[in-house]
């Protein structure tokens, strides 16, 4: 009875802590996690799955999985509140049976694959890229991979999105997958937009206009165009923006985790980009040559 009354305590005390940063002067953005830590920043992104901030006294961007938040008071008096509410009642936990463990077997979870811009998780696009990495470790190695299908299959049973791995333990995971072996890694995807204008033409007395393409990608990263028109004054020269590029950029990251431990993590970030629409897998081919199995990049 006293541990629980020393808890309710600490978490008031948390609690009324955090209300007092409500009701203080704003100069930034708090965070409230749901570990009840206190996160003072400026945050510039909010995505399905990941927010990103900046701390006032550094310029580096940091991400926190959505699933780790409570709530974000914004310097302007807005609350924006994430997951379950701390009222209402938890739910019972759900029992799964484990597979057999198997120390040499070699699981690849599906990576985190999402666009830059807006934070969008692309989730099939995720699927897309474990089952990639796993037909190039069973074509280009001798490891014993489990099947990319049984491993949905485990995580759904235990209740596991695979939208959200970040949050979860990596030796929890290997229990849950029956896997020694984990490996887990994430795409950011987009598009770098470039309008080039090269002509140039006389208004008509009607008047002229100005279409102007913008790009979106969907959650199989597919891009899909879209357009919007300008009207323009009847007189004058103008020069028109008639052509326009986009450059797909493409940063991975691998990491592989032996029971539970993180023995090998590298990103990819060319320094060439290309208008390949593919591109990440010739960064995970890259990424698998530098792991240590060695994993020889297709011909």
């Amino acid at each position: 009875m006293k541990n629980k009354v020393k808890k309710q305590s600490v978490l008031s005390y948390l609690l009324i802590l955090f209300m007092c940063h409500l009701t203080q002067a704003q100069k930034s953005d708090i965070i409230l996690t749901v570990d009840d830590d206190i996160i003072e920043a400026k945050v510039t992104l909010v995505g399905d799955t990941r927010i990103q901030y900046q701390k006032s006294d550094d310029e580096k961007t940091y991400e926190l999985a959505t699933a780790k938040i409570r709530r974000i008071k914004y310097a302007n008096g807005e609350i924006l509140k994430f997951g379950i509410s701390e009222n209402k009642t938890k739910k019972k936990a759900q029992v799964y049976t484990h597979p057999p463990f198997n120390e040499n077997l070699v699981a690849v979870i599906p990576f985190d694959f999402y666009d830059g811009k807006s934070g969008k998780s692309l989730g099939r696009k995720g699927l897309q890229a474990q089952e990639y990495v796993v037909n190039r470790l069973i074509s280009a190695s001798d490891l014993e991979v489990l099947d990319n299908r049984k491993t949905i299959s485990y995580l759904r049973k235990a209740k596991v999105d695979y939208r959200s791995l970040e949050t979860y333990d990596m030796d929890e995971l290997g229990k849950i997958l029956g896997a020694g072996t984990i490996v887990c890694g994430s795409v950011q995807y987009s598009f770098d937009e470039k309008i080039v204008a090269n002509d140039r033409y006389v208004q008509t007395s009607e008047g002229g206009v100005v279409v102007k393409e913008t790009v979106e990608i969907n959650e199989y990263g597919d891009a899909y165009y879209s357009e919007e028109i300008y009207e323009v004054p009847p007189s004058g020269y103008w020069d028109v923006d008639i052509s326009q590029y986009e450059k797909i950029q493409t940063v991975t990251r691998l990491e592989i985790y032996k029971q539970g431990k993180k023995i090998f993590t590298e990103m990819r970030d060319p320094l060439f980009t290309w208008n390949l629409p593919d591109q990440w897998e010739g960064n995970i081919d890259w990424l698998l040559k530098k792991s240590p199995w060695k994993v020889r990049r297709p011909k």
